[in-house]
């Protein structure tokens, strides 16, 4: 698990279900990086469209939140759509 926070947006790279877990061997490669965490996990994306807020939070397998929470957005809600990139490898 890796969050990184560059240019007002946050990165976020997940991947802790289950498979054997690798390091993080190139940590000089990501500067922007805030949090690393090694460590079977899962993540939870809270959206309330009337205020207009996203919240992530990441949390290990006994439910403990390890990282979070993160206000992706916070305020009134566009009056166009509100399009959040998501990117799956």
């Amino acid at each position: 698990y890796e969050r990184s926070f560059k240019d007002g947006i946050f990165y976020i790279v997940t991947g802790g279900g289950g498979a054997d877990l690798h390091g993080f061997p190139h940590v000089d490669l990501n500067p922007y990086s805030q949090v690393r965490i090694q460590e079977h996990h899962h993540v939870t994306l809270d959206v309330d469209c009337r205020a207009g807020t996203v919240e992530f939070n990441a949390w290990d397998t006994a439910g403990e939140r390890i990282d979070g929470p993160v206000v992706v957005a916070d305020g009134p809600p566009p009056k166009e759509h509100l399009y959040l990139p998501l990117v799956v490898r």
